[in-house]
């Protein structure tokens, strides 16, 4: 069974992660800080050592109805033939992404691995709607993390990063999907003298301001389109 990360209020489908290793702690975190944000969806995570067969299978719960989806590929786990399981794992994300949102973090031994891979999977998917290819060292310089790889974590359980590197694509993840799943907010700039009111209320003080026709007119449209009022300089 996947771990299903619920967020109260959920009436959306849930995003959905598989990994290639142990993501259950950054799923952990995504899932956290989706609640504390009051996400409409909650998140769930395919089942560890999976990763093939859920994307090989369109029934696979991966490819269930989602509000995004994303992908934690890390190159060194496709096993000794890595060209065909790249081509067979890309082939399936060719036919069966359905135009969600897709993000994929890309993981290799260097830095300039990361980069040759993430480019090769973009040209793959260059097709495919909303798709977005990062490498993991982009998303850890964001956060100025230097030391990411953790020897012991990664031979006792399949976790290859540290905390701090685990965190940070946790965070980055969250951003991604935060975008996606709360509205934006709108707001409505607008001048106060001579556009709320008729006259400059610094030079003629607030009795010497007037708020009649087209100044009231406007207002009251604002206010029935439900803009609160927030002054600054």
């Amino acid at each position: 069974m996947g771990v299903i990360h619920q967020n109260s209020g959920e009436d959306r489908p849930p995003v959905r992660l598989a990994a290639t290793y142990t993501s259950a702690p950054i799923a952990e975190l995504v899932g956290r800080i989706g609640r504390d944000l009051g996400w409409p969806a909650g998140l769930t995570e395919a089942p560890y050592g999976r990763f093939a067969m859920h994307l090989a299978d369109p029934s696979s719960p991966f490819w269930s109805k989602a509000s995004a989806r994303v992908i934690l590929w890390r190159s060194e786990d496709l096993g000794e033939d890595r060209g065909s399981a790249f081509r067979d794992l890309t082939d399936n994300l060719i036919a069966h992404h359905d135009d969600h949102p897709l993000l994929v973090v890309v993981s290799d031994r260097t830095d300039e691995a990361e980069v040759k891979t993430r480019d090769e999977i973009g040209q793959r998917l260059a097709g495919l709607s909303g798709c977005t290819i990062v490498a993991a060292h982009e998303v850890f310089s964001r956060y100025d993390i230097a030391e990411t790889r953790d020897r012991l974590t990664d031979d006792a359980g399949h976790i290859p990063y540290k905390d701090d590197a685990l965190a940070a694509l946790g965070l980055s993840i969250a951003r991604w999907a935060d975008n996606l799943l709360r509205p934006p907010l709108k707001v409505m700039a607008v001048d106060g003298d001579h556009t709320l009111w008729r006259g400059v209320l610094g030079e003629d003080g607030v009795r010497g301001v007037g708020l009649d026709g087209n100044f009231r007119e406007l207002q009251r449209e604002l206010a029935a389109h439900g803009v609160k009022a927030s002054y600054g300089a």
